[in-house]
């Protein structure tokens, strides 16, 4: 069964850990936020537990994602507006 995000419980705590830690823990900016469990939920991980959470920007929290299930795709572009991720069927990926 998926974790509901909308539980009070965990609206909670997902508040008052922002509140005390708002950056992003890779890239240190303060925008787009959201609190990443470390070891995922449906793995076995805690999801109220703090040892279990760290604040990621929706980009790392990306790529830390897709890293982990490797068959995501990021859709990040480099400057010249192609995907940087080789994956990606516009950059010629798979």
């Amino acid at each position: 069964m998926a974790f509901d995000y909308n539980n009070p419980k965990w609206r909670k705590l997902r508040n008052k850990w922002l509140k005390y830690y708002p950056r992003c823990r890779w890239c240190g900016i303060k925008e787009r936020l959201q609190v990443d469990h470390k070891m995922p939920i449906a793995k076995g991980g805690n999801p109220y537990s703090y040892d279990n959470l760290q604040t990621l920007c929706i980009s790392c929290h990306s790529k830390k994602t897709g890293s982990r299930d490797k068959k995501r795709v990021t859709s990040e572009c480099g400057v010249d507006g192609i995907p940087i991720d080789p994956k990606h069927p516009w950059g010629g990926g798979e």
